[in-house]
């Protein structure tokens, strides 16, 4: 299926706030996601994994990706002994790495990142892995083309649905008194 990738980053970060992070951390998750997306790489995938695994298993890319922007200074070199959905922790690099026009090599386990200002390369990446360790250092501009933008996500319903899942912990119960307010159905349904 196909989605817009409008419609993707705000339910991945209503999924994000759903799964416990604040909404500072939902609005970058959500936009890390729609930048992923925009690429061909598993954004709501990885997000969807993230907010399903215990959160004492490695570190978060989301919490680390808005600690990095806050900061403004490129992470280069850094080591992650392990790491949640490594893939989400990609925006954030290129994010904080733009404005100083540097290259980054990101490595997520056995896939390698190549970022940088005006673009993205994957070197042999057949699966972006859900845990890995990190490891980023400085790189230079490889010759080939980066990846091309796309304008739509492509992820399946299964991922959508998950995110769902957690979006909707962020709606408020229905209430006698909302309901008589002219919310739902009210108290007579004569569907």
């Amino acid at each position: 299926m196909s989605w817009s990738l409008v419609e993707t980053e705000a339910l991945a970060r209503k999924a994000a706030r759903g799964g416990g992070y604040s909404w500072g951390q939902a609005e970058d998750a959500g936009a890390a996601v729609r930048w992923l997306e925009a690429r061909g790489l598993p954004g709501a995938a990885a997000l969807a994994d993230l907010l399903e695994m215990p959160g004492d298993a490695g570190s978060c890319p989301i919490a680390l990706g808005t600690s990095l922007c806050d900061r403004g200074e490129p992470p280069a070199p850094m080591t992650i002994a392990e790491m949640r959905a490594p893939v989400l922790l990609v925006p954030f690099l290129v994010w904080v790495a733009k404005p100083d026009d540097m290259y980054l090599a990101a490595s997520l386990g056995a896939a390698r990142i190549i970022l940088g200002p005006d673009g993205v390369w994957l070197d042999d990446v057949h699966r972006l892995p859900e845990r890995a360790g990190v490891q980023i250092s400085g790189a230079k501009r490889p010759a080939a083309p980066p990846i091309a933008i796309r304008d739509r996500c492509s992820c399946g319903a299964d991922v959508m649905e998950a995110l769902d899942r957690f979006a909707l912990r962020t709606y408020a119960p229905a209430t006698e008194r909302s309901r008589l307010a002219g919310a739902g159905a009210g108290l007579s349904d004569n569907d």
